[in-house]
């Protein structure tokens, strides 16, 4: 007579007939009377204690049933419609269905773990994959070379440092806790690859936004530049050649304005502003012009002459009497321009340039008034 067997909850799994095996499961269920059952028993009894192991899943699961696999080194169980892992975190490439709340996945492929919440996976860390490098802001403890301790922030971005935060300023102990990039450290915020000296980051490292305030630009300082409504310089400031230097320093006399053209031979330009300016200055002017070009645009541009016309526009003519007449003058004159209001001074002047009296007192003219405009007058 046939028997049944039922499940723990009660339903019934399959009817065995007499002198039978019944293969519905992985587990062989033997008849009445059929002979030769222990082998077929003793069976059953090494696959429940070895939980079916081997590297592929048994055919013939049941709700409940356990598995190793061989594999894998992992013990899994059958939940009605695959085997989950029974311990540890489910281990494959892509997301899992079919979990609980609070099971894990290890991404194999990024080596990330994730944390199930009931409706979608949570990343747990590391928070970039292998091939990005690391990512994080750390706290450190790290030496300086006097052995003082000091507390920084390092962030960290594919795997490399590209800033500390410090409270202190002082110089790290590259021997004992290197840091790739970092030797001076500043108190505030320090970019990677760094001058401690002029702040300059030598790799394009930057910081991208809006700043209300900054030490120095291009590794000069913020009071070696021009500012807008500057009336007054105290220092020289020193721009490439040809360039401009405003200051009173320039090396062997004192100036409030020196320009320096490179034109085959190196020219300087100066005026002292808070002196008289004299004659002897103006000559050296003047050459240094004639090296500019087009002498007549300059003297148009300049306000030297008004009019581009007749003999104003003869380059020869305009500048070279400027020149006869600055050298026809004695060294006195030149350096004070007021005893040239003597007649017979410019009777001699105009007569040493071979030039007209009237040139030499429009020369005359036009240097006191540009000396005015340049005093202030």
């Amino acid at each position: 007579m046939a028997y049944q067997v039922d499940k723990f909850n009660g339903t019934r799994l399959v009817s065995v007939e007499d002198g039978t095996i019944d293969t519905t499961t992985d587990i062989r269920f033997v008849g009445k009377n059929y002979a030769g059952y222990g082998e077929v028993q003793n069976e059953n009894f090494l696959h429940l204690l070895e939980n079916f192991s081997n590297t592929s899943a048994p055919p013939k699961v049941v709700t409940g049933q356990i598995w190793y696999d061989s594999g894998n080194k992992k013990l899994r169980f059958y939940d009605g419609s695959r085997f989950r892992t029974a311990s540890g975190a489910e281990i494959g490439t892509t997301a899992p269905s079919g979990l609980q709340a609070g099971d894990f996945w290890f991404d194999t492929s990024a080596e990330q773990l994730y944390a199930y919440n009931g409706s979608t996976f949570v990343l747990i860390g590391p928070e970039t994959t292998p091939e990005l490098g690391a990512a994080s802001l750390t706290a450190q403890v790290v030496k300086d070379t006097l052995g003082t301790n000091h507390s920084i922030g390092k962030i960290i971005s594919g795997g490399d440092t590209i800033a500390i935060v410090s409270k202190d300023a002082f110089t790290l102990d590259s021997g004992l806790n290197p840091i790739t990039g970092f030797t001076t450290i500043k108190k505030g915020l320090n970019l990677v690859n760094t001058n401690g000296s002029t702040g300059v980051t030598s790799t394009d490292h930057f910081y991208w936004g809006t700043a209300s305030n900054a030490a120095r630009l291009g590794g000069f300082l913020a009071s070696e530049y021009v500012r807008t409504g500057e009336v007054r310089f105290d220092t020289e400031v020193n721009y490439s050649d040809p360039g401009l230097t405003i200051g009173g320093n320039y090396p062997s006399y004192s100036k409030d304005l020196v320009l320096k053209i490179e034109n085959g031979d190196e020219w300087e330009i100066g005026a002292d502003y808070e002196k008289n300016l004299d004659i002897n200055e103006f000559l050296k002017t003047v050459k240094a012009v004639r090296k500019l070009g087009s002498i007549a645009t300059l003297a148009k541009a300049t306000g030297w002459v008004t009019e581009c016309e007749g003999r104003h526009c003869d380059e020869n003519l305009l500048f070279s009497k400027i020149e006869a007449i600055i050298n026809s003058m004695t060294s006195e004159e030149r350096s004070n321009p007021d005893l040239l209001s003597c007649q017979w001074r410019i009777q001699r002047i105009a007569g040493g340039a071979g030039v007209e009296i009237d040139d030499v007192l429009e020369f005359l003219g036009r240097f006191g008034s540009m000396r005015d405009v340049l005093q202030g007058a």
